[in-house]
């Protein structure tokens, strides 16, 4: 089947098949005969209680996927972005993906969360490697079930909104490790511009930053640095004698102005070479 035919099999526009042509030679050169295991109703099994769908969403997931697992090009298309979120150099090229709207009209949510769902396989290979307990596995789960809660609220149906599906990409490689409510990954302070200094007679810490893409509020709120009405931007200077900067609180995250800090008085106590441990807050509120 030559690319045009499968993209009249899969009702797909021109411009939609353009989206998915980057990479489908490969995945079509490695495709396999028989079915796919993450569509294969003793996976999704395995992995529902980790997720926490109700009952008849769990029934529509498996019908679901046994349709797609059922038919050779749909299969082909399910494999395809699979590779392109968990192998490929580009998982963000998902947000260009077609909705599949044309061939599964108001079920077509259901294609990437079954795509969430296929996760739990890299992501188990990736924490065995690592050593890491396979009970946080679940916490992945969380985030599948919340995601699919949110487009609930937001479109009125279920699924994975894929502009945001590349995220799943990271518990695969490792570089966000979800801990309890929270995920943290590696990174390094020269990211944000950012240095951390302690007063030498107190004890005192400030945060400097110099993004210029944050502007502060004349409230002491940070704000985009194009928000009209932003009285200040970060600019760091780090002289040898001194270091200027927009001065965060760390206990509160708002700034402190542009401030001048004599070394003679101040010392590093994180210089922007230095590894950090970054912190993000998924949805789901708690």
């Amino acid at each position: 089947m030559d690319f045009e035919q499968f993209r009249l099999k899969l009702k797909l526009s021109a411009a939609e098949a353009e989206t998915v042509y980057p990479g489908f030679a490969e995945s079509a050169a490695t495709f396999p005969d028989a079915g796919l295991e993450v569509l294969s109703q003793e996976y999704l099994k395995t992995v529902f209680p980790h997720i926490g769908f109700d009952a008849e969403e769990e029934e529509k997931l498996l019908v679901f996927a046994g349709r797609l697992d059922a038919d050779r090009v749909w299969r082909l298309m399910f494999f395809h972005a699979f590779r392109t979120l968990f192998v490929g150099e580009n998982p963000q090229a998902l947000k260009n993906f077609p909705e599949f709207r044309a061939a599964f009209c108001g079920d077509a949510g259901m294609f990437y969360l079954l795509l969430g769902c296929a996760a739990f396989a890299p992501a188990r290979e990736s924490y065995r490697r690592a050593g890491l307990p396979l009970e946080n596995l679940r916490l992945v789960g969380r985030k599948i079930r919340t995601t699919d809660e949110l487009n609930r609220l937001a479109f009125g149906e279920p699924g994975y909104y894929r502009h945001a599906i590349y995220w799943l990409r990271n518990y695969v490689d490792l570089s966000v490790v979800p801990v309890g409510r929270f995920e943290f990954r590696h990174s390094s302070a020269a990211k944000y511009n950012l240095v951390v200094l302690r007063r030498r007679a107190d004890g005192r810490i400030v945060a400097l930053t110099g993004r210029t893409a944050l502007g502060f509020l004349p409230d002491g709120d940070i704000a985009p640095v194009t928000d009209p009405r932003c009285i200040a931007s970060g600019a760091l200077i780090d002289d040898p004698n001194f270091v200027i900067g927009a001065a965060l609180d760390p206990a509160s995250g708002k700034s402190l102005g542009t401030v001048k800090l004599l070394k003679s008085e101040w010392e590093y106590a994180g210089a922007p070479t230095d590894p950090i441990l970054e912190w993000h807050i998924p949805g789901g509120g708690g």
